[in-house]
C-alpha cells in the first residue's frame, strides 16, 4: 500500500518465504545501524502491519521529516507510519466478506545451464587454466561419477525440483453497526500461503474489534482489542543455495521413487530434496500469537479543550520447534546423529499517554497547545532447550529427555526496562495562510546510565501556503502549492538492555 504512493518511502517484501515478517519499510533511506524500521502506531498504539488485515485498514499516513516525527522521541530516528482503522458506523448492522484466492511462485530465477552448455562452461573455465584443449581432455575435467552421469544422460535441473506454484487465499468477514452513542466494529479473518517449497507454509488467524461509547455530551470511551495467531512450517535456508550450486548432474529419485541422498555419489554435493525424503527428515514449526489490548477516555470540559488518556497493552508469544535429522540437508555429512531444539519467548509492553490539547480561533488567527505524558514498560522472557541423538525420530522435538544427556544445551533470558516521557508543542495559523509550529519532547530511559538518562528532541517548522496569495488566484493550473521549512532532532531507541 505505500510502495510508489508516498514520495521517500520504500517499501518491499522482505522474503517470499510464507510468513516473512512483513515488508521493509525505509523512509527517506536507511536511517540508523542494524534496525531501520519505522515506528508503526496502529490507532496510537506500536504495532506491526503484518497483524492488521488490509480490508480493515481506513488510513495510513507517513511522518518523514524530522520536524513531524521528534513529538515522538527516541523512537523516531527512521520516521513514523501512522495506520487508523476502521470502526463502527452509525446505523444498522451491516456485514460484508472480503476473499481472494491466488497462485504464488513464479519468481523470475535465472535458468539453470544443463547439457552441452554446462559442459562448454567447464571447458572454458579449464581451457583458461591450460587444462583443456579439445574434447579429447573432457573426462578430465569431472569426476568420475559426474561422468558416469554424463554418459548416461542423468541431467537435473535442481530449480526445477524444489520450486513448485504455491497457493493464496484470505478470507475476512466484518460486521460493524452502532446507536447514537454506542459503534463497535468486528472481524475475523483467515490468510493462507503455500509456499514455493514443499512443506513451507503459513496459516495466520486473526480476530479485532473496536468499540466506542458516549457517556453524556462531554466524555467518550472506546476500546480495541486483537489477536493474531500465526502457524508455520518451513524450510531449512540453503535449500535453494544447494538447487543453483549443485551440479545439475545425476537422479534426482531412484527407481522406487526415493530421494537419492547424493546423486553423485558421496564425494559428492548433498541433494537440495533430502529434507523432503520423509515426513520426520527435517521439521521447522513456529507458533506466533500477538495479543494487543488498548483502551482510551476522551473529555471535552470546554470548548477546544481536550483530554485524552490512552492505556495499552501488546503481549506477543513466539515458539520455534526444529527437529532435523541425521539424513537433512543440514546434517547429513557433517553429523551423525539429530538435532531436536526448541525456543519459547514472550515479550509484554504497556503504554500509558495522557494528552491534554487547546485550541483556538480569534479571527484569522488560530491557536493550539498540546502536552502529554508517556510512560512504558517492556519486558522480555526467552529460554531454549536442544539435544542430540533424538531415540527416535518421530518425537521431533516433543521429547528432548530422549536425545544423549551429554549433549543437553539450555539457556535462558530476561530484559526489562521502563521509559517516561513529556513533550509540549505550539502551534500558530494565521488563515491557514502562514503556520508556525514548534516543539520539544523529553524522553527518560532507565537502560541509559546515570546521568544520561534524558535526553529531548526539539523542533520547529514554518509554512506558507503560497497558492491562498491573491497573486495565485487566477491561475488556474495550480491547486495548491505550500512550502514548508523545518528543523528537528529525533533519536533511536534500538539499544541493548
Amino acid at each position: 500500500a505505500l510502495q510508489g504512493t508516498v514520495s521517500g518511502v520504500y517499501a518491499l517484501q522482505k522474503s517470499g518465504q510464507p510468513g516473512a515478517d512483513g515488508a521493509v519499510i525505509n523512509i527517506r533511506g536507511v536511517g540508523t545501524l542494524n534496525n531501520s524500521d519505522p515506528l508503526v502506531l496502529i490507532d496510537g498504539f506500536p504495532g506491526s502491519m503484518s497483524d492488521v488485515d488490509a480490508s480493515d485498514i481506513s488510513s495510513i499516513s507517513v511522518l518523514k521529516d524530522a520536524a513531524s516525527a521528534s513529538i515522538y522521541g527516541n523512537r523516531a530516528a527512521n520516521g513514523v507510519v501512522l495506520v487508523t482503522t476502521k470502526k463502527g458506523a452509525l446505523g444498522k448492522v451491516k456485514l460484508s466478506y472480503n476473499g481472494y484466492f491466488g497462485v504464488n511462485g513464479w519468481a523470475q530465477y535465472p535458468d539453470m545451464l544443463s547439457g552441452e552448455d554446462y559442459m562448454q562452461v567447464r571447458r572454458e573455465a579449464a581451457r583458461t587454466g591450460g587444462q583443456w584443449n579439445s574434447t579429447a581432455d573432457d573426462q578430465k575435467l569431472f569426476t568420475v561419477e559426474e561422468w558416469q552421469a554424463i554418459q548416461n544422460g542423468e541431467w537435473t535441473d535442481w530449480i526445477d525440483e524444489v520450486l513448485h506454484t504455491g497457493l493464496v487465499q484470505s478470507h475476512q468477514v466484518t460486521a460493524s453497526g452502532g446507536t447514537e452513542k454506542t459503534t463497535a466494529m468486528l472481524s475475523a479473518g483467515y490468510y493462507q500461503e503455500k509456499g514455493s517449497f514443499k512443506n513451507d507454509k503459513m496459516d495466520k488467524y486473526n480476530l479485532r474489534m473496536n468499540i466506542e461509547h458516549k457517556l453524556g455530551k462531554t466524555v467518550k470511551v472506546g476500546a480495541t482489542t486483537q489477536i493474531t495467531h500465526y502457524a508455520q512450517d518451513e524450510r531449512a535456508e540453503n535449500v535453494l543455495w544447494r538447487a543453483a550450486t549443485n551440479a545439475p548432474l545425476g537422479k534426482a529419485y531412484d527407481e522406487d521413487g526415493k530421494v537419492v541422498e547424493y546423486p553423485l555419489g558421496k564425494n559428492g554435493q548433498v541433494s537440495p530434496l533430502v529434507d523432503e525424503a520423509s515426513e520426520v527428515a527435517a521439521r521447522h514449526h513456529v507458533l506466533k500469537t500477538n495479543l494487543i489490548a488498548n483502551g482510551y477516555l476522551d473529555f471535552t470540559p470546554i470548548e477546544g479543550l481536550t483530554f485524552r488518556s490512552n492505556l495499552g497493552t501488546n503481549y506477543a508469544f513466539y515458539r520455534k520447534q526444529d527437529f532435523e535429522g541425521a539424513g537433512s540437508i543440514d546434517r547429513l555429512g557433517q553429523n551423525s546423529t539429530s538435532l531436536s531444539k526448541i525456543k519459547s519467548s514472550e515479550k509484554s509492553f504497556v503504554n500509558w499517554d495522557n494528552i491534554i490539547s487547546y485550541n483556538k480561533t480569534v479571527k484569522d488567527h488560530t491557536f493550539g497547545a498540546t502536552a502529554l505524558t508517556s510512560w512504558t514498560q517492556s519486558k522480555y522472557t526467552s529460554v531454549n532447550a536442544q539435544g542430540e541423538g533424538q531415540l527416535v525420530d518421530s518425537y521431533l522435538w516433543h521429547n528432548l529427555g530422549a536425545n544423549d544427556k551429554s549433549s543437553y544445551v539450555i539457556g535462558s533470558d530476561y530484559i526489562q526496562h521502563q521509559t517516561f516521557s513529556y513533550a509540549l508543542r505550539f502551534n500558530y495559523s494565521y488563515k491557514g495562510r502562514y503556520m508556525l509550529t514548534v516543539s520539544n519532547r523529553w524522553d527518560g530511559d532507565s537502560r541509559l546510565s546515570k546521568g544520561n538518562k534524558w535526553a529531548s528532541f526539539p523542533s520547529v517548522a514554518a509554512a506558507w501556503r503560497v497558492s491562498d496569495e491573491a497573486f495565485l488566484k487566477n491561475v488556474e493550473a495550480l491547486s495548491n502549492l505550500k512550502l514548508r521549512l523545518s528543523w528537528g532532532k529525533t533519536g533511536n531507541s534500538g539499544i541493548m538492555a
